[in-house]
C-alpha cells in the first residue's frame, strides 16, 4: 500500500463549508480554561477559611473538590493546544478521505440536483442575458487547485474560467430572497474558488428556469400515490388540481418549453390550456446573484483548519497519511 502525503491533501471547494464548521461542544481548551478558573475561584476561597475551620465537612469537600480540578487540569494540559475537529467536520473528512483512499465520489441524486444537471445550459443562458461581456460562456469541465483547495468552476470563456456558480432553483419557493446573505456553505465554496483563482469575489447565480417535462410527469406520479391512485386509475378531480398546480410551479416560460417540447418530440400534455395560462415569471426576475468575498481573515482561518484536519487524518488514519 502506497501511503499518502497528508500534506498534499486538497479539501474541495463544495466540502469546505462542513470542514469549516466549529465543535458544538466544549474544546479541550475550553474545558481547561473553566478547570483553571474554577480551581482559582475556589482556592481564593479555601485560602479565606479560618484555620479553626478546616475540618469542617463542607470545607474538607472544598477541598477536595480543588484536588479534583487540579486532576482534571493535569489531564487536559498535554491536550488543551491540539485542534479540535467538531462532529461534521469529522464526519466531511471520513468522506473525503474515503472517496481518495478508495477511489470513491458519493454521487447524490434527487430531482433538485437531477433538475440542475439537466438545466445547468438554460440557467447559463438565463445568467448570459446580464452578461453580455462575456462572448460564448461554455461549462467548464475541469478541475483547478492550489496548496489547500481544488475544485471545478462552472463557467468559462474562451478558456478562462469566469468568476461565477450557477445554482438552478426547483421552483419559486426554493429562489432565494435576493436581500438575504449567502449561506455559510456557499460563502465557503465561493470563498475556496476566488482563493484558488486569486480573485476579490465569486459569484453565486441562482436561476428560476423550466423544469423539464419528464421530471414534471414524475411529479404528477407522485401526486397519484399520494392520493392513493393506481397508475391506471382515472384521474380524480383532487388529482387533476394537483397537476395543474405542479405545472404552474414547475414552468416559468410557457413559450420556451413548447419550443424545447418541439425541438425534443416529447409528448407531453399540457393540464392547463394555453388560453388559461397566466403565470410566466418575467424574466428579469427569475436570476439572483450573490457575492462571496475573499478576505485574509478567511484564508487564514481555512488555511489554519486545512493543516489541522491534515494532521488529524495522520492520527485517526495512520494506515493511509503520514506527514
Amino acid at each position: 500500500m502506497n501511503m499518502k502525503n497528508a500534506n498534499e491533501f486538497l479539501v474541495r471547494c463544495s466540502s469546505l463549508g462542513k470542514i469549516m464548521t466549529d465543535p458544538q461542544e466544549k474544546t479541550p481548551a475550553d474545558k481547561y480554561a473553566d478547570a483553571v478558573a474554577k480551581r482559582d475561584e475556589k482556592m481564593e476561597k479555601y485560602r479565606a477559611i479560618d484555620p479553626k475551620k478546616l475540618e469542617l465537612v463542607t470545607n474538607v469537600k472544598l477541598k477536595q473538590s480543588i484536588v479534583d480540578l487540579n486532576t482534571e487540569i493535569m489531564n487536559l494540559e498535554p491536550i488543551k493546544d491540539k485542534p479540535y475537529l467538531g462532529a461534521t467536520c469529522k464526519s466531511e473528512l471520513l468522506k473525503l478521505h474515503r472517496g481518495i483512499v478508495w477511489n470513491r465520489f458519493k454521487s447524490f441524486k434527487s430531482k433538485q440536483t437531477t433538475k440542475g444537471n439537466v438545466q445547468e445550459d438554460e440557467t447559463l443562458a438565463l445568467w448570459h442575458t446580464n452578461h453580455k461581456e462575456y462572448v460564448f460562456p461554455t461549462r467548464n469541465t475541469d478541475r483547478f487547485k492550489n496548496s489547500f483547495l481544488t475544485g471545478m468552476p462552472d463557467i468559462q470563456d474562451d478558456g478562462k474560467v469566469l468568476p461565477f456558480d450557477l445554482k438552478t432553483s426547483w421552483d419559486w419557493t426554493s429562489f432565494p430572497d435576493p436581500n438575504k446573505p449567502l449561506d455559510k456553505d456557499y460563502e465557503w465554496q465561493g470563498f475556496g474558488y476566488a482563493d484558488i483563482f486569486q480573485v476579490p469575489t465569486w459569484t453565486f447565480v441562482h436561476g428560476l428556469v423550466n423544469t423539464p417535462p419528464v421530471l414534471i410527469e414524475m411529479e404528477f406520479a407522485s401526486a397519484r400515490r399520494s392520493l392513493g391512485l393506481a397508475y391506471n386509475a382515472e384521474p380524480t378531480e383532487a388529482l387533476l388540481l394537483a397537476q395543474m398546480e405542479i405545472e404552474k410551479n414547475c414552468i416559468v416560460d410557457r413559450a420556451r418549453f413548447e419550443a424545447d417540447l418541439k425541438i425534443t418530440g416529447y409528448p407531453y400534455l399540457f393540464q392547463i390550456a394555453e388560453a388559461d395560462w397566466e403565470f410566466d415569471i418575467p424574466v428579469d426576475e427569475r436570476m439572483v446573484e450573490t457575492v462571496s468575498h475573499w478576505t485574509q481573515e478567511k484564508q487564514d482561518r481555512a488555511y489554519t483548519r486545512i493543516k489541522e484536519v491534515r494532521m488529524y487524518l495522520t492520527e485517526s488514519q495512520p494506515k493511509y497519511w503520514i506527514i
